[in-house]
């Protein structure tokens, strides 16, 4: 509030104190007269001298420089009150003055009380572009989830077209077979006989069905002779019904549909025909499938609804948006905003780009530490297998001594030797394997499927040079192994797996097992994927497993993705890849799924799948 302590101000208001007091005291007219007079003077004194005070400060606000919208409205509100204080302030003077005196007097304009109401509509404006402004932000909110949602209702969709489909296909094939099987497309040659037969009939039965209730109000006597005919007739009436509904059916059966409703269409009048069908041995073959599959197609609809009305609701909240902006760019807006509107777009601009800067500095500093953890497990990795390399000499070195010292047990002894004459490839397909102690002889699809279960090899088998001369490790990738292996057992007739440790495996700390990455998981889905295609198109015996390992391998990849703070476009792109062959694998094949995993795999996969 606005503070009038100066000390002109001051002064004036203790002498019209002291003169509204002597007036209390003065019983003379004349007199009374004289300090009213006076008291008029000190009044419109104080009034001038505090207008002084008032209007320094009003102007003060009203040519403050601003900037922004926020400024702009700070500034404003300031100013009404401002206004507001010096009417009041005003406003009990000569209340207090006309009480005491019982006169007015003539009173200067009040600076700015005329712009109050523009000025508080200038503040209308501004809260309603701001308010506008957070809900046109919460409603583009809004639509990227709706749209999210509307991705995933439309795949559904698909999915239940494609399921459509095959259960179209089924059912043409089933009512084929029966037609065929029980002869019932040959009413199609008695077509035209029938159908006349039926109309004949099905009046007659109207007839019968009036005649019936004629008798029971006129000819009591009459009713059994009545019930005997319509019996008769109904009987007939059923018999070419049936025929009409099967031949009805013969008719739309096989009718191609494009969409859904003219897929309901269809089975709501396969429905219909199926409840005059009394054809028992028709009915066993056909009618669960048929209603199965007429319980499937009405569950979809409720998808179709829920799509729709996402449709719709997307649809209400970009006219919503497009209703806000055009508010927002009416010329009452524009005329008030603009030049702040122009400040506060470069004000954002500034804050967007030093966010983007900072960002930049912090990827940056991740990735240098990143570096250097790799720098520091290269150097760890390189100690080790210097390490290894020692430990594998001086071991080498020491089974050869050994042998030296034993003659005896050189039949039994595995060395590399005997690998090699074990280990054949396609120019040595007339050899036969020699079988060591100890160890198992595999045929070349055998033995892919145990590699397909991704495990290294290289804990297990030795291989001969030759079989690398068209087949190379990935360069840059991790899990070479996974994706060389299988093309190895490819090339091979035959392999010897011995129980005798010829390899050490060290397990390390920073190995790829413990610390997953985005890098080691692309690199890993990228291969499984791959391979998963490749047996698929080559090897097709071992199409069952293939399936299951792919489908364990999206278990796997969704777990240690979840362990991830950010995941990259290409890491999103390689697991949607990843999830839509699954599910194509889980729409085709499910017999698979059953067969292979367990059931703490089912309900890992299924919730996979509803995610």
């Amino acid at each position: 509030m606005i503070s009038y302590n100066n000390g002109e101000v001051v002064q004036s208001l203790r002498q019209y104190e002291m003169f509204a007091n002597s007036l209390k005291l003065i019983s003379s007219n004349e007199e009374r007269k004289m300090v009213i007079n006076q008291l008029n003077k000190l009044l419109a004194k104080i009034i001038k001298e505090s207008n002084a005070v008032y209007e320094e400060e009003y102007n003060k606000l009203y040519e403050r420089e601003i900037e922004f919208i926020d400024e702009e409205r700070t500034r404003l509100t300031l100013l009404v009150e401002l206004i507001n204080q010096r009417i009041s302030y005003v406003d009990k003077l000569c209340q207090k003055h006309y009480q005491l005196t019982y006169e007015n007097i003539d009173l200067p304009p009040i600076r700015g009380k005329d712009e109050l109401e523009e000025l508080q509509n200038r503040i209308k404006i501004i809260d309603k572009y701001s308010k506008n402004i957070k809900t046109c932000h919460e409603l583009e909110l809004e639509i990227e989830n709706m749209e999210s949602k509307l991705s995933l209702a439309k795949e559904k969709i698909n999915v239940n077209d494609s399921l459509n489909q095959e259960l179209e296909h089924k059912l043409i094939e089933l009512l084929h077979n029966t037609f065929s099987e029980l002869s019932l497309d040959l009413l199609i040659d008695e077509q035209s006989n029938i159908e006349d037969n039926f109309y004949e009939c099905e009046n007659l039965y109207s007839i019968a069905k009036k005649n019936l209730e004629k008798s029971r109000i006129k000819n009591p006597e009459m009713i059994n002779e009545c019930q005997e005919m319509l019996n008769e007739i109904e009987e007939d009436y059923k018999e070419y019904n049936n025929k009409m509904c099967i031949l009805g059916l013969i008719e739309i059966y096989d009718r191609k549909v494009d969409t859904y409703d003219e897929l309901l269409t269809k089975r709501n009048k396969i429905k219909e025909l199926m409840n005059g069908v009394t054809n028992k041995e028709f009915l066993n073959r056909v009618e669960t499938e048929i209603n199965k599959q007429y319980s499937s197609i009405i569950k979809e609809e409720q998808d179709i609804n829920t799509y729709n009305e996402l449709l719709k609701r997307v649809e209400e909240i970009k006219k919503e948006i497009n209703d806000i902006k055009e508010e927002i760019n009416s010329e009452e807006f524009q005329q008030v905003l603009k030049p702040l509107l122009d400040n506060e777009r470069k004000r954002q601009e500034k804050i967007l780009k030093e966010q983007r800067l900072k960002e930049e500095e912090e990827r940056q500093k991740r990735l240098e530490i990143e570096r250097k953890r790799q720098e520091e497990i290269s150097k760890k990795q390189r100690l080790i297998e210097e390490t290894r390399k020692k430990e594998m000499e001086k071991r080498t070195k020491k089974l050869l001594e050994e042998q030296q010292k034993s003659i005896l047990n050189k039949k039994n002894s595995y060395n590399f030797e005997t690998m090699k004459d074990i280990s054949l490839n396609k120019e040595k397909e007339n050899i036969e394997p020699i079988k060591p102690n100890n160890e198992e002889t595999f045929s070349n699809n055998k033995y892919i499927n145990e590699v397909v279960d991704n495990s290294s090899f290289k804990n297990k088998y030795d291989i001969e040079k030759e079989l690398f001369d068209e087949i190379k490790y990935p360069i840059g990738k991790k899990y070479e192994d996974i994706g060389t292996t299988f093309y190895l057992f490819e090339k091979c007739n035959k392999i010897v797996v011995t129980s005798e440790p010829e390899y050490y495996y060290l397990k390390r700390a920073d190995s790829l097992v413990n610390n997953v990455t985005e890098s080691t998981i692309l690199d890993y889905t990228e291969i499984i994927i791959q391979r998963y295609i490749y047996i698929k198109q080559n090897i097709k015996e071992l199409r069952k497993y293939n399936n299951y390992y792919l489908a364990k391998t999206l278990i796997t990849a969704h777990n240690d993705i979840e362990n991830l703070e950010n995941i990259s476009e290409e890491m999103q792109q390689r697991y949607k890849k990843l999830y839509e062959l699954v599910l194509e694998i889980i729409k085709s094949n499910s017999k698979d799924i059953d067969e292979l995993f367990s059931e703490e795999q089912k309900s890992a996969l299924e919730n996979l799948i509803k995610l």
